[in-house]
């Protein structure tokens, strides 16, 4: 989280809210390649949300 400095505020929440849910999905599934598609979605739904603010 320490290298999160600068981020708009819901840029930061989003990355907090990843992190956790990250986290969570790898140690579910003992895999990271699920990772992926969780990350690709969230970029996704942030590259829509921040031009709108």
């Amino acid at each position: 989280m320490m290298m999160q400095t600068g981020l708009r505020p819901e840029a930061y929440a989003w990355a907090m809210v990843t992190g956790a849910a990250f986290g969570l999905i790898r140690a579910k599934t003992g895999n990271v390649a699920g990772l992926v598609v969780a990350h690709t979605l969230g970029n996704i739904l942030m590259s829509a949300i921040v031009p709108v603010r």
